[in-house]
């Protein structure tokens, strides 16, 4: 009790005259300010993201999505347009994070409620520093990260952009979340599994039920207001408050739950009746004890809580009270969902197929490249990989609104009516298809929105035949032998033909290409039986890195870069369809080679990266079409 007092000491100190002061000063002068807040500090982290217009979480060893939540309700209810996020942090990547290692972490990110991203390692270009190798200064000294100003396609790169600048603007509306879970603690590090802040193993966000963090300093704010049973109605519109398992609560929190609890929030406590105050400063007296028993007492046996065994029982107490998501989900597929308003009142829902990341202690994944070499720690993040078509499923979905479903492709801005119908019941119901690491957007809008193409239905292949010639190779390098510098840098202007027998990667066609970096140019094609009405998508199998695709020379919308698929539906004719795609790769494989580890200061392994297109047991090259 005695240290919570000092922690609490500390956490208010910390946020009223050092964050406070900060921000104060920076206002005077038309700014603000942007703080990894409170990682790895002796504080309440979720307060200390009320102190700063931009709170921002970081990824390095922390991919766990509880942990990325810490600061979420501070944002929600502090009404800041930005929770920020340092992404793309890791050890033994530089120069070989590909888009898709990138837009796991921005996904799991958004998901946690973050909306900006600050993307990790960019070096200086051009200094002609002594000893200075091509491609010029790496300020990380190539052991953390990336260097992301040294990409090689700048149009490729720009379209990635452009995909998480859409998804941002999706994730900067209005944010409703469905539970409020009451926490209280003063130190975290982020080096934890998934659901180590609300330790139901997923049970409640599979069913549907989006969640963030709040703490009674929290619940103090102005904005914390029950109207028709939903906390801060306008703004997050938390339909319930949970509390988890604990032995001790303050006699502050007692009070507030409480005043919530009379303006019918319904509240779940799951577990034990706690057995003392958190503060020493509540429990000096046996006057101060009795006073906080009383009002446990009062709360505890109040008809009006709901009492949970355990967490699993928790989604079944709320559809038993009526409180259901804003999404509804079965429970069958590992799901997290997220929910924005726009000021027109019309909702997104998006649901991301997550995989769990899981942290052992002392125990070090041999496949992990990053957490385990440097925490000594075993994660299972290094070595995760998209499986593909195995995890595809079917599933019920029902989303909160009234009017048309609409899926969004922020790839490249396009979007489609789907087949949803109404309950009767305040809900659109329908059934998609998803797999791991797939994220889907939707639109639910008020009215008919069905413009000149039908709802999607049925997905089956398509008649067709996809072959591959020739792939043509040019590599990327300096102007010179003599230049250091990226900027003074470029693809050659000559290149190399390679005849294909089947789809390999880059360094399995021929042994020299092990250490080739640049872009390769795919020509095939295309024989399509018939042409009918309806959407063809081009699944692509295993790409690396970043890809486009022209068909009868004109170029595609931009592709799926993560689930390596692309709509081609107004490019196809029927019969033969000249095919070409261009893949861009990173320079990881050219810079560094066994004798020339990049990882000195850190035990890290050297692996070769697989470019180009190829095929794998659940990624294979098709033709997909979608009736309307």
């Amino acid at each position: 009790m005695i240290n919570w007092d000092y922690l609490e000491t500390l956490t208010q100190c910390y946020c009223e005259y050092h964050l406070a002061g900060l921000e104060m000063a920076a206002e005077k002068y038309e700014k603000n300010i942007r703080y990894q807040i409170a990682y790895n500090k002796p504080f309440e982290v979720e307060r200390c993201g009320l102190y700063v217009a931009l709170p921002e979480n970081e990824a390095l060893g922390r991919a766990a999505i509880d942990e990325q939540k810490n600061m979420a309700a501070a944002a929600h209810l502090g009404r800041k347009e930005r929770y920020s996020f340092e992404c793309a942090a890791e050890f033994g990547h530089s120069y070989g994070q590909d888009y898709e290692d990138v837009f796991w972490g921005i996904k799991r990110s958004l998901m946690a409620g973050m909306n900006a991203q600050v993307l990790h390692g960019a070096s200086y270009s051009g200094m002609q520093l002594k000893g200075a190798e091509w491609p010029g200064y790496e300020g990380f000294g190539k052991y953390v990260s990336n260097n992301w100003n040294r990409t090689l396609s700048i149009p490729h790169a720009r379209a990635c952009m452009d995909t998480i600048a859409r998804l941002n603007a999706i994730f900067r509306q209005t944010a409703k979340v469905d539970c409020a879970i009451l926490r209280s603690r003063y130190a975290e590090t982020g080096l934890t599994d998934d659901f180590s802040g609300y330790p139901d193993g997923g049970c409640l966000t599979n069913h549907g039920y989006s969640y963030e963090f709040v703490t009674e300093a929290l619940l103090e704010l102005p904005v914390c207001k029950v109207e028709d049973g939903i906390l801060d109605r306008e703004g997050v519109a938390y339909q319930c408050l949970i509390i988890m398992p604990t032995d001790k609560v303050s006699l502050g929190c007692l009070r507030k739950l409480q005043k919530l609890m009379e303006q019918n929030l319904p509240v779940v406590w799951i577990g034990e009746k706690p057995q003392y105050a958190s503060f020493y400063s509540q429990w000096r007296t046996e006057e101060q004890q009795n006073i906080w028993s009383e009002c446990l007492e009062a709360i505890w046996n109040d008809a009006r809580l709901l009492h949970a065994q355990d967490y699993q029982q928790v989604p079944e107490i709320l559809a038993e009270i009526g409180v259901l998501g804003n999404v509804v989900l079965d429970g069958s597929m590992d799901l997290l969902t997220a929910s924005r308003e726009t000021a027109e009142k019309n909702r997104y829902y998006v649901l991301y197929g997550y995989n769990r990341v899981k942290v052992t202690q002392d125990m070090p994944n041999p496949d992990e490249i990053s957490v385990s070499a440097m925490y000594c720690q075993g994660t299972t993040k290094g070595s995760y990989r998209r499986p593909g078509c195995v995890s595809r499923r079917k599933i019920p979905v029902r989303f909160r609104g009234i009017g048309t479903v609409s899926i969004c492709d922020p790839w490249n801005g396009t979007s489609y009516p789907l087949d949803f119908q109404s309950d009767g019941k305040g809900y659109l119901t329908g059934t998609i298809e998803m797999e791991e690491d797939e994220m889907l957007i939707f639109q639910v809008t008020g009215q008919d929105n069905k413009k000149e193409k039908s709802a999607v239905g049925q997905e089956q292949e398509a008649k067709a035949e996809i072959s591959f010639d020739t792939l043509e190779l040019i590599s990327f390098e300096p102007n010179s032998e003599e230049d250091t510098s990226f900027l003074r840098s470029g693809f050659a202007a000559d290149s190399r033909l390679i005849r294909l027998n089947r789809l390999l990667p880059w360094l399995e066609l021929e042994k020299e290409l092990i250490g080739f970096s640049g872009k390769g140019i795919y020509h095939g094609k295309i024989v399509l039986a018939e042409k009918k009405a309806g959407i063809y998508v081009l699944e692509l199998g295993e790409v690396s890195d970043t890809f486009t695709v022209v068909i009868n020379g004109k170029t595609a919308p931009f592709p799926d870069q993560v689930m390596k698929r692309g709509d081609v539906t107004d490019l196809l004719q029927k019969g033969e369809n000249d095919l070409q795609i261009e893949v861009v790769s990173n320079l990881y494989n050219h810079l560094f080679s066994e004798k020339s580890c990049c990882m000195e200061r850190i035990p890290i392994p050297y692996r070769p990266r697989k470019y180009g297109i190829w095929e794998s047991t659940y990624k294979k090259v098709a033709l997909r079409f979608f009736s309307i």
